[in-house]
């Protein structure tokens, strides 16, 4: 699963993208924590940098290697607000904060939103939306203050961009039009925000599904102690509960599940699990994987916690601060797409590797279930601490996009990893389709049979577009492109000139209207079939060039193509609406 690979590094603002730079060449940003890229076009990453006893929120630019603050010196908090229950605490040395960043994942081509967590001056965690102009800098005038009860962590967006969750002092809380609220320097009203009706005991850590139809967190359970488990509720357009929350892991009575993080097709959730929750043992973090039940109404019945080759897919990593487990599309084989996890192994004598472990093939209790991702990318670096994964739809056809925190001389640094990896991109469902905010995302696969490569494969694809690459084992990409041939032929056929051959020839002997009555019903007749004809005509064409070039010009290499479908508002458009969008591009 090698693929070509650029390793970028920040170091002290500048960017290596040479290759693999050496340890001792990369300059220490520090302690660094909770890398985010955004959703849509992400050369960004934003993180948080810690010095001494502040917190604050920093941005990385990918392409020009500059690092910069979230301007505005964070206010002080109360030390207690930092403290969340549960595995990886902030701990209470931080007396001014920024942090908790959640990128909107609507693309807007003038300003990139993002919420977060920062200290109000009065002790408060409060909640803010702000944002990045086109030139990537820090918008101008203050951030909106969203007004709101206790101390706000982990505010998260639904997958529309709509709404926003967040939870306060143990509370789940929605802003159901949160994207209403986008203007520089609006001031925000209070009563914006909704508690969500649901949760039975304290809760932490909400995320809405990729359906935007459900949330799942945290919850504090009174099962065999004060622990923690994972609980999902059904939500309404406006994020309030559907019904009763479920509890999905009751069986769990002796550790506590904390930060659920949904499975890309929204059927899985994987959870970071504290095996010694009491805290007199040595610490050691896992992860765990549950499937969701449906009841025969499609809603939620309870969580099966799946048991593979071990009781869990991952011993002994370290977890993500406030975000749940990474997940990433793997290709299994023979076409066929598998969810997998990308984690850093708690291994000092590996130097706390990068893993992936394949949910199917861990389920299915095979031996090779996880494999060392960071030597099989060559990333050359060594203990890590954090990595994410940039949607695949979003960083070409077959190129993800990895972020993650490693040890370099004298403190941490970023590294920044684009991976030409077919396995990493393939089919993605985002929700079941009939819900709001659904959409549908294809990219084929790249290897020795996924490509038209051979001669066969080409002569088909000049012969009918779609033919070739149907051949060569790309069914959904041959089958797009054959049936938009396919339609512009069946259009033409039918849009065959209705009038007599006495009609065409007037017409096509006139040289303008001296010869027949402008307005003349047959005349009119031929010219809109003739317009028809000529769009049948280009919409083949189209067809038949896109066929031969990614036979021809894309057939090797790290290149590809890749469609997109779906509703728009989740994809390309910043507001509400209705229809369906159509996507599509090459990379080289």
């Amino acid at each position: 699963m090698r693929g070509r690979s650029i390793v970028l590094v920040a170091c002290a603002g500048l960017l290596s993208a040479t290759g693999p730079a050496p340890a001792a060449a990369q300059e220490s940003l520090g302690r660094v924590l909770n890398p985010e890229m955004p959703p849509l076009l992400p050369n960004l990453i934003s993180f948080e940098r810690v010095e001494g006893d502040r917190r604050t929120i920093h941005f990385l630019d990918i392409q020009s290697g500059r690092v910069f603050p979230l301007e505005g010196t964070p206010q002080e908090v109360d030390s207690s607000a930092l403290v969340l229950p549960g595995i990886g605490n902030r701990g209470a040395q931080f007396r001014s904060f920024s942090g908790d960043l959640a990128w909107r994942p609507v693309w807007d081509d003038q300003r990139r939103w993002f919420a977060y967590a920062a200290g109000t001056g009065d002790g408060r965690l409060g909640l803010f939306l702000h944002y990045l102009d086109r030139s990537d800098a820090v918008g101008a005038g203050e951030p909106i203050l969203i007004p709101t009860e206790g101390d706000v962590v982990t505010p998260r967006w639904s997958p529309d961009g709509r709404m926003l969750t967040y939870s306060a002092n143990g509370r789940i809380y929605v802003i159901s039009r949160a994207d209403r609220l986008l203007e520089p320097g609006r001031s925000v009203p209070a009563g914006v925000s909704v508690e969500v009706q649901g949760p039975r005991g304290t809760a932490l850590y909400p995320v809405f599904s990729p359906g935007g139809d459900r949330l799942a967190y945290s919850v504090q359970t009174t099962v065999g102690g004060q622990n923690w488990g994972v609980e999902v509720v059904e939500v309404d357009s406006n994020g309030q509960a559907e019904g009763s929350p479920v509890l999905m892991t009751p069986a769990l009575t002796n550790s506590n599940e904390l930060r659920p993080s949904w499975s890309h097709d929204g059927t899985h959730l994987a959870y970071f699990l504290d095996r010694d929750p009491g805290g007199g043992g040595a610490a050691q973090i896992d992860i765990g994987v549950l499937r969701l039940v449906e009841n025969p109404q499609g809603g939620v019945a309870r969580g099966e916690v799946l048991q593979g080759r071990s009781p869990r897919i991952a011993d002994d990593v370290f977890p993500n601060e406030i975000r749940g487990p990474t997940w990433v599309q793997w290709n299994a084989g023979g076409g066929q797409v598998a969810p997998a996890i990308v984690y850093v192994a708690d291994d000092d004598a590996r130097g706390d590797p990068v893993m992936l472990a394949s949910v199917d093939a861990w389920s299915d209790a095979q031996a090779d279930y996880a494999v060392r991702l960071d030597d099989e990318l060559d990333w050359a670096t060594e203990q890590h601490s954090f990595v994410i994964v940039a949607p695949h739809r979003l960083t070409g056809a077959y190129q993800s996009r990895f972020a993650y925190v490693h040890q370099v001389r004298g403190g941490q640094s970023l590294g920044i990893q684009d991976v030409a990896n077919p396995a990493l991109a393939s089919l993605q469902v985002g929700c079941r389709l009939g819900r709001p905010g659904c959409w549908v995302s294809l990219r084929e696969r790249e290897g020795t049979t996924g490509r038209p490569s051979n001669g066969s494969s080409k002569a088909l694809s000049l012969l009918l577009p779609g033919a070739g690459q149907l051949a060569a084992g790309e069914t959904a990409k041959g089958a797009v492109l054959a049936a938009v041939a396919a339609g512009a032929a069946v259009l033409a056929l039918t849009s065959i000139p209705s009038v007599d051959v006495a009609d065409v020839q007037r017409v096509s002997t006139a040289g303008g209207n001296n010869y027949y009555l402008p307005g003349d019903p047959a005349v009119a007749a031929f010219e809109d079939d003739e317009g028809t004809l000529l769009l049948a005509a280009g919409v083949f064409g189209a067809a038949w060039v896109i066929s031969a070039l990614d036979a021809f010009v894309l057939g090797s290499g790290d290149s590809g193509m890749g469609f997109e479908i779906g509703p728009s508002p989740t994809t390309w458009r910043t507001e509400g609406g209705s229809g369906w969008d159509l996507g599509f591009r090459i990379s080289r």
